[in-house]
């Protein structure tokens, strides 16, 4: 006798169908011999991208089964080139979208101008993409160029990280709430002020947690954050007068939102992301336009991570690809809509830069080979991180980050 697993009270044994959508700005960054890329499963809305023929059109670059990449040259520097993404299933084409490719028009490089660019992220910056951008900016000439922050440099040693790593400000587990309100008074606080649910997610994400309570420490205090008259106070001037010198940089990137948005379902994630994210995400840009008004700054959009098998072994059941292919794409969705309001309310100096999609969910995260299954001597490489990428996968980042720079140089 067979018996079948009674359905959910309340629910509908069928899954409601809609049509797939691309989800691509409207403009893509490109920097003369720096490989520019679009994977399709990146930015495709849909469950299940693989089933899908996906095709681009355009006058350059190729088309390949996971992506459309190109490597502008000297001679492409200043064009606008249009990409058409197609996506196919044997109904027909399901669904399309064009974004226009925009490639940098370098001026001549001026070795000696000091440009500077902060950088606040999250667990992600282990990935080290903020070094990749430092290199690639400095490739195309401009050797003057420098990141700057709170973390990195020869503040690194204390990690275990090169002198000579870039500066950066990335602090595991953040989110953008989290530079404008984390704080911690003294080590014997901060029990108080993370609760076990924030230190379960770091866990999971990877994040080596030391005995004692020291670990936690770097991670509430933000860099944005001062205590003025008893009170938590964000004081941006503070920290540009700590990290450069008192001036505005002329760059600030900024890339968040993996952390909270992935564990949402979908009766919360609306509601999250407006409240948890974009609100948070607004507070932040005004309060760091308040103090550079002329700083150049971007929002990144977010990779939605690597396969089930890396969301298995960090997450167990907890969280899925699939809600997190749903989850990022609706937060992206509304990280478009946030720098669309800045631009209309006049500020012309808020970007979206695609970094997610020029990230591959297969090669940019690590790699490790396991068994099977229990006792199998067959070894299998899967994906080893759900969410963060490998080294490889930050030098991806980072060349995307840096075209957008070179294109607003």
């Amino acid at each position: 006798m067979i018996v079948f697993a009674a359905a959910l009270a309340g629910t509908v044994c069928a899954a409601s169908v809609k049509r797939p959508a691309f989800v691509l700005p409207e403009t893509v960054y490109a920097a003369p011999g720096v490989e520019c890329n679009v994977y399709f499963d990146e930015v495709l809305d849909s469950v299940r991208p693989d089933a899908y023929a996906f095709e681009a059109r355009s006058k350059v670059g190729r088309c390949e089964a996971r992506r459309w990449t190109w490597t502008p040259t000297p001679a492409d520097a200043g064009k606008c080139e249009t990409v058409v993404l197609n996506a196919w299933s044997d109904a027909g084409l399901a669904c399309a979208c064009t974004t226009t490719v925009r490639v940098a028009n370098l001026p001549a490089a001026e070795e000696s101008r000091r440009i500077t660019c902060a950088i606040l992220g999250d667990s992600l910056t282990n990935s080290r993409y903020q070094d990749r951008v430092r290199e690639t900016v400095r490739a195309a000439g401009w050797k003057g160029f420098e990141t700057v922050g709170s973390r990195g440099g020869h503040s690194a040693a204390k990690a275990g990280d090169s002198p000579d790593a870039a500066p950066h400000d990335g602090y595991g587990g953040y989110a953008p709430d989290g530079f404008l309100t984390r704080y911690a008074l003294t080590v014997d606080e901060i029990d108080n002020l993370q609760s076990d649910e924030e230190r379960s997610q770091l866990k999971s994400l990877g994040v080596k947690i030391p005995a004692g309570k020291e670990w936690r420490k770097a991670l509430l205090k933000s860099p944005l954050v001062r205590i003025k008259d008893g009170k938590k106070t964000v004081d941006v001037q503070a920290w540009l007068d700590k990290v450069n010198g008192g001036a505005a940089p002329d760059f600030i990137l900024i890339l968040l939102g993996v952390n909270g948005t992935c564990v949402q379902r979908d009766d919360t994630i609306d509601e999250y992301c407006e409240k948890g994210q974009v609100a948070p995400m607004r507070k932040l840009v005004k309060a760091l336009r308040d103090a550079a008004p002329q700083t150049k700054i971007a929002i990144g959009t977010c990779a939605f991570g690597s396969d089930q098998d890396a969301f298995g072994k960090g997450y167990g059941c907890s969280i899925s690809l699939v809600q997190c292919r749903k989850n990022m794409l609706n937060l992206n969705r509304r990280w478009a809509a946030l720098v669309e309001e800045f631009n209309k309310a006049g500020d012309a100096n808020v970007f979206l830069a695609p970094v997610g999609s020029a990230l591959d969910s297969i090669n940019g995260y690590p790699r490790v080979k396991r068994e099977a299954f229990a006792g199998s001597s067959i070894k299998t490489e899967r994906s080893g991180n759900a969410v963060h990428p490998s080294l490889e996968g930050g030098r991806q980042l980072g060349d995307a980050f840096a075209a957008w720079i070179l294109c607003n140089l």
